[in-house]
């Protein structure tokens, strides 16, 4: 999904909860033990979601709906991984080199072994994309490749993948646990079996399914952490239960009774879960972002100094604490961590400073002509003023009606009169195809900084480009930014791109939303991914469980 639907918060949380001294209580027709009732080691993951198999390819690739906890990067490692930090780290590849056109890239893969004794090596690798290209039910995730050719073994620790032209976004889908490199022929498991899916590589192999849940059980070969999380001392835990539990509010209800102790939960969940005792929660930051965005052609917002005025008008402190949800504050068209992309001071938006929108208005000619705290800009010859006026559109969800409604407020209070009208997603789409809808708060979900040329390249005018934006100089740097491969200097590129879109107004940035993850205290070494999600390789219990 290409358009609209990461350091991470830790809150340490008060009071007594009464856990269940009872092994074996019944929750949503599903079998749990307490933490009394599981063997030394193991721990229980509850997740909102029920799996068909575990295999890579049976993943959604939402990025509005991201999985926090998945059993999926515990069983399959990838070629690289993304850190809390954004930045893309060697995994299975110990290295590589981007050749100078930037259509091939070269992995060193370091010495590794699949669940069955099997090397790592090249041809797994190959086997594995060749896979993902071929299989008619993988095409999305194929997609996420966009024009790889073919990969070649070089060596049986040498691999090149070659595309048709420069793909900078390959990073961001290696990373992904869906690219989990399997061994080959490993759909030819022994009859039964067949649920287990392909054999992986990673810190802990499947053992098999029951009642609702999947069971994970240590791999005690595993020699191969990622570098970024060698410091942990490898995977500890002996044994992951996922349980599967997607009913609303049933994660944290067996979370209270000591039935778990890891859990995803639903945001409106978060109020509670934070007064609990003896847990954490953990606030994984998703791959989006909550924008005010305004058209360039037509409507007020058309003036810049409108959308100056506007964009210093908004408190972002006050805006998340009006949608009740847990969110992370954003200052910059690219959210917090997203891989690859650290930016600079210029590259961040206007602070909140109600007196400069109120004088810049006032000195491009608006003024509280009758009074009523509102502006207007006086006719010529008598003529009736033009009041300052936004129409803001947005999705009939809950978290963006929030969000419009306190960002109308906030205009309100300098002077902008706002109304905020709330559609259903296609009739909002269609109403800001053309780039002149005045103004809109959306959101948009993507791992990678490319969507950035979706949105504001002048091909894309009539499409995705849905503030209207035309301009030869975003045009060029975008361009640029598309075909750089290398991460550093893509980096770079996307730093100038988004301080040349912040400079101009286009967009105010305001906020994205967390995935809460409830833990019990004794549960430690847990850290946050560069993908969304919570990673086990170092997490272990501590004494007294």
């Amino acid at each position: 999904m290409l358009h609209h639907g990461r350091k991470t918060f830790l809150a340490a949380i008060g009071l007594v909860t009464a856990i269940a001294a009872v092994a074996g209580v019944i929750v949503m027709g599903t079998r749990l033990l307490t933490a009394h009732g599981r063997p030394s080691g193991a721990i229980v993951i509850g997740v909102p979601y029920r799996l068909r198999a575990l295999d890579p390819l049976a993943q959604p690739l939402d990025p509005n709906q991201p999985e926090a906890l998945s059993p999926f990067r515990l069983v399959y490692d990838t070629l690289v991984i993304s850190g809390a930090d954004g930045r893309i780290y060697p995994h299975l590849a110990s290295g590589w080199e981007v050749q100078a056109d930037g259509r091939e890239i070269i992995f060193q893969l370091r010495k590794a072994r699949f669940h069955d004794g099997r090397p790592v090596d090249a041809a797994a690798v190959k086997y594995t994309l060749d896979r993902v290209l071929t299989d008619p039910n993988a095409k999305a995730l194929a997609r996420t490749l966009g024009p790889l050719k073919e990969a070649v073994v070089l060596a049986p620790d040498r691999v090149k993948l070659v595309f048709e032209r420069p793909y900078p976004p390959v990073w961001s889908a290696l990373s992904w646990s869906a690219l989990g490199i399997v061994a080959p022929s490993a759909e030819g498991r022994a009859a039964g079996d067949a649920a287990l899916g392909p054999v992986g590589s990673g810190p802990f192999r499947p053992e098999g399914w029951s009642d609702g849940s999947l069971t994970l059980v240590r791999n005690p070969d595993y020699r191969w952490l990622p570098p970024l999380f060698r410091g942990s001392g490898g995977p500890r835990l002996e044994r992951v239960v996922f349980q599967f539990l997607p009913e609303p509010g049933s994660r944290l209800a067996a979370f209270e009774r000591g039935q778990l102790d890891l859990a995803e939960l639903d945001p409106g969940d978060y109020a509670k879960a934070s007064s609990l005792a003896g847990a954490e929660v953990l606030l994984v930051p998703r791959p989006s972002l909550t924008y005010l965005g305004f058209s360039v052609t037509g409507g007020t917002a058309v003036d810049a100094v409108v959308r100056e005025a506007a964009a210093r008008a908004i408190d972002r402190v006050a805006l998340v604490k009006a949608t009740g949800s847990p969110a992370r504050l954003e200052t910059a068209l690219l959210p917090s961590g997203m891989w690859a992309v650290e930016l600079p001071r210029a590259a961040q938006s206007a602070g909140f400073s109600p007196e400069r929108s109120r004088s810049v208005l006032a000195a491009a000619g608006w003024k509280d002509v009758d009074n009523d705290g509102r502006l207007e800009m006086p006719g010529k010859d008598g003529a009736t003023p033009t009041r300052l006026r936004l129409e803001i559109l947005t999705y009939n969800y809950e978290w963006e009606r929030r969000v419009a409604t306190e960002v109308a407020s906030e205009l309100q209070a300098v002077g902008i009169e706002a109304a905020v009208t709330a559609l259903e997603p296609r009739e909002v789409l269609g109403r800001t195809r053309d780039g002149r809808a005045g103004a809109f708060v959306l959101t948009y979900g993507w791992y990678d900084p490319d969507i950035l040329f979706y949105l504001f390249h002048s091909s894309r005018l009539g499409q995705t480009n849905r503030s209207g934006l035309n301009d030869p100089d975003i045009d060029r740097a975008l361009e640029h930014a598309l075909r750089t491969v290398d991460p550093a200097a893509r980096s770079a590129a996307y730093a100038a791109v988004v301080e040349g879109l912040q400079a101009r107004y286009v967009w105010v940035p305001l906020a994205s939303q967390v995935t809460p993850v409830v833990a019990r205290r004794e549960l430690s070494g847990l850290t946050i991914g560069g993908a969304d999600e919570v990673l086990l390789y170092g997490a272990y219990l501590r004494p007294g469980r």
